[in-house]
């Protein structure tokens, strides 16, 4: 009778830690997709700014563009777009981060890593 009970306990603890292991994986996948989005924001808001400061300073569009590159560079992403709007007033910057994950690279869900973002700077 004992040795069946034994069973049973040691069949639960295996459950318990598949489970809790499951659950780490999706934790760190979430978080590191979320971690790319945020981090893509806060670059695309600082390389757009940069941007316009130095179109502003030096009436280059490629100089500004570098700028950005170099800004986004830092955060391990790349600026993929880089627009003068406005008649020259305003930059527009797309940042994408690719987030780094264990699984959702390798499956269907893979799109999920990447994070885009657009953010304008003043030519000032």
């Amino acid at each position: 009778m004992n040795g069946a009970r034994g069973g049973i306990v040691l069949g639960w603890f295996f459950k318990i830690a598949v489970l809790l292991a499951i659950l780490a994986v999706v934790s760190f996948e979430t978080g590191a997709i979320i971690v790319a989005k945020v981090t893509a924001d806060r670059v695309a808001i600082d390389a757009a700014s940069e941007a316009g400061a130095v179109l502003a300073s030096t009436g280059s569009r490629d100089k500004a563009k570098d700028a950005a590159d170099k800004i986004a560079s830092k955060d391990d992403a790349r600026v993929i777009k880089f627009d003068v709007i406005g008649g020259g007033q305003y930059v527009r910057v797309t940042v994408r981060k690719i987030a780094s994950t264990f699984l959702v690279q390798h499956i269907w869900l893979k799109r999920l890593r990447i994070a885009d973002s657009v953010h304008s700077g003043i030519v000032r």
